[in-house]
């Protein structure tokens, strides 16, 4: 093969690799199990999110206790950055 047709051919491989993985990604099949893996994962982030939220509501002490911490943590870390 010549120069300018190796150029035309690896140029055009992932063209085509990106249309025929399109095409795979659109037969009804693979729609139902990605619609199925997207359930499933909405279920569990909501369930952690709720878990988390009850956590938070239990705890507020805690939590309380661990935004100052940030807080300090974060002032401290600016006036250690400050030029003298």
């Amino acid at each position: 093969m010549r120069k300018n047709e190796s150029d035309l051919v690896s140029r055009l491989i992932p063209m085509i690799a990106a249309w025929g993985i399109g095409k795979l990604l659109e037969t009804e099949p693979l729609k139902a199990s990605v619609r199925s893996a997207d359930r499933s994962v909405r279920r569990r982030t909501t369930d952690a999110l709720g878990e988390a939220r009850q956590n938070a509501l239990d705890n507020g002490v805690w939590l309380a206790a661990g935004v100052v911490a940030l807080a300090v943590g974060v002032g401290l870390i600016v006036r250690a950055t400050r030029p003298r």
